[in-house]
């Protein structure tokens, strides 16, 4: 069966670390997957059924729903009818500068509760920056930006921000080394080792604690680190340099996670 999925991306030239997408399916199930930025996410119609690491949901065209960096989640449409959503991707760096510059006093380990907002109000100016980029009137999107990213962390701080518990995270230093050396044909005894775990004990704890086997974990960077080397090099190159030394498996696996192949991303970017 053919798949339905449209995907959208738009790339907002003035404010890097800030980019935006318009997803469009009728039959499309993402698996459990993270990404390493901020997404904020508003539909336009249809409903979003999905989950995320501490929330089930149903997104309809009133409510913004918040994914942190490195949290689990997945969707598909609800009973595969026609869903149109739109997604703002926020890199963590341009989140801390935005707050030093508003003057918003937040720790940066900062994470949101991704229950989602019924806030009509605030879904409405989302959407207003999408149009507004979609028309490239991109000075207006920036002051768009401005007022309704600022109005979500303030609605936020007050009522829904929690902050990361450093001492539950017995496996950092294992996440680190996957990110470090992602492009590397990796293996279970090596990250079991930099547990100080055995290899079985590590592989339950690591999936315990992030959603994902280790490996699933790895492929997952992959994708993520792939997504920008694609800018610049041929997906052959790609695929090589993040790490997937099979052509088809970097295929089958970017097609998985982001619900389009590696040549139709390029093609929007």
């Amino acid at each position: 069966m053919v798949e339905d999925i449209r995907i959208k991306y738009l790339d907002f030239s003035n404010l890097k670390g800030v980019t935006a997408s318009t997803t469009i399916y009728n039959d499309h199930q993402y698996p459990k997957h993270f990404h390493d930025h901020f997404t904020v996410q508003w539909v336009e119609f249809g409903i979003n059924d999905g989950f995320t690491e501490s929330h089930t949901y149903k997104i309809g065209c009133e409510s913004v729903l918040i994914i942190n960096p490195g949290e689990l989640h997945a969707g598909r449409s609800l009973e595969k009818k026609p869903l149109k959503f739109h997604s703002i991707r926020i890199e963590p760096d341009f989140f801390s500068s935005f707050c030093q510059k508003n003057e918003i006093n937040l720790n940066s380990d900062i994470r949101f509760r991704n229950h989602p907002l019924v806030d009509p109000v605030l879904q409405s100016k989302v959407s207003s920056f999408v149009f507004l980029l979609n028309m490239s009137r991109t000075h207006e999107a920036e002051s768009m930006l401005t007022e309704w990213l600022t109005e979500l962390i303030v609605k936020q701080t007050s009522l829904d921000i929690k902050f990361s518990n450093q001492s539950t995270k017995k496996l950092t230093s294992v996440r680190e080394f996957i990110y470090d050396n992602f492009q590397k044909n990796l293996t279970l005894d090596q990250m079991a080792e930099i547990s100080c775990l055995s290899p079985f004990y590590f592989s339950r704890q690591f999936k315990n604690q992030y959603g994902l086997t280790p490996f699933q974990y790895l492929r997952n960077v992959r994708v993520e680190k792939a997504k920008e080397v694609l800018k610049a090099k041929s997906i052959s190159q790609t695929a090589l340099e993040v790490g997937f030394f099979d052509h088809s498996h970097f295929l089958r696996n970017f097609k998985k996670i982001e619900g389009t192949t590696p040549s139709q991303y390029r093609s929007t970017k």
